[in-house]
């Protein structure tokens, strides 16, 4: 197994950790707010005194986690056919939405959490699935490693003079400036490079994923 596939095979198991971790997280809720539902039921067939209320409460909560579970679901399926096809057109805006949502257990670690704005008329990015999502988990790690904890990290899905632009922001400094930062800057200069994309910073706020126009076909 090259070098490559070492990397591709750690990152899919990373994410599919996580994501069973999450899974859990939903079912242990779902556990919880159904017993809290058999109770109230119990309570009911005794002609006991029971608040409606937290009734409601309870269903709503196992209909949220179950829509949290089918996207965590959607996400892995997705992840895990990343390689189906070498090169495919990839909606930045879509992709971008999918690996944040991934992600979000990584920063809720440090009090954060990664929001995606944009991405509605941006052109298409031609490359590999999971060599894409690669490259945008790199660049959310680099944002929760070096930004404090807390930060709102805000993805901008944008087109600028006609090129695909995913644009990170979340503190008013200059990211990524720390020799601290340096492998993790160099790992995501080099997973971006493999999707067609470039590193921009403009030393203030952030920095810019910047992709040639492609077509969408």
């Amino acid at each position: 197994m090259g070098a490559n596939e070492n990397a591709e095979a750690a990152f899919i198991a990373r994410m599919t950790a996580s994501t069973t971790h999450e899974l859990r997280n939903v079912l242990a809720v779902v556990k919880e707010s159904a017993g809290l539902v058999e109770d109230l039921t119990l309570a009911v067939q005794q002609r006991k005194a029971v608040n409606p209320d937290k009734l409601l409460q309870a269903t709503r909560r196992i209909e949220a986690q179950v829509g949290r579970g089918a996207d965590l679901l959607t996400g892995l399926s997705r992840l895990a056919h990343g390689l189906d096809h070498p090169v495919e057109s990839i909606d930045l805006g879509q992709q971008a939405r999918q690996v944040a949502f991934l992600c979000q257990r990584f920063a809720r670690q440090r009090r954060q959490r990664v929001d995606v704005e944009g991405g509605d008329g941006v052109p298409c990015v031609r490359a590999n699935s999971l060599a894409m999502q690669m490259a945008l988990t790199a660049a959310i790690d680099c944002c929760i490693e070096q930004w404090p904890e807390e930060t709102a990290i805000t993805i901008g899905v944008e087109a600028q003079a006609g090129r695909p632009v995913l644009g990170f922001r979340g503190v008013a400094k200059a990211a990524l400036a720390t020799p601290a930062a340096a492998k993790s800057w160099e790992r995501l200069r080099s997973l971006a490079a493999g999707v067609g994309g470039a590193i921009e910073t403009d030393g203030t706020a952030g920095f810019r994923l910047v992709f040639a126009s492609s077509p969408t076909a």
